[in-house]
């Protein structure tokens, strides 16, 4: 529900004064329900003995944020942290 009335929310609690978010809310929205398969992956990961590869997904999704954000945020700012996360979320 939130996905689809971001605007809304962010205007009631906030009033005007936040509606720059608006935009990355609505990107960051989709990246919670990717959150939620990459907790089940990371918990089947560790129950059949497999953590090894936990680092391995650690160290590249850290790599993939850090470079996305170094080249995303000097030119779209919070929008460019919001696609980094999401592009992090999608690479679990």
């Amino acid at each position: 529900m939130a996905g689809f009335c971001q605007s809304i929310i962010v205007t009631i609690i906030h009033r005007k004064t936040f509606s720059p978010a608006i935009s990355s809310l609505a990107m960051l929205l989709p990246s919670l329900s990717i959150k939620m398969f990459g907790t089940l992956v990371e918990t089947f990961l560790q129950t059949t003995r497999r953590e090894k590869y936990l680092l391995k997904l650690l160290l590249i999704t850290v790599t993939i944020n850090v470079v996305a954000n170094a080249i995303l945020i000097p030119n779209l700012q919070a929008v460019g942290a919001a696609i980094a996360t999401l592009l992090v979320k999608l690479s679990w």
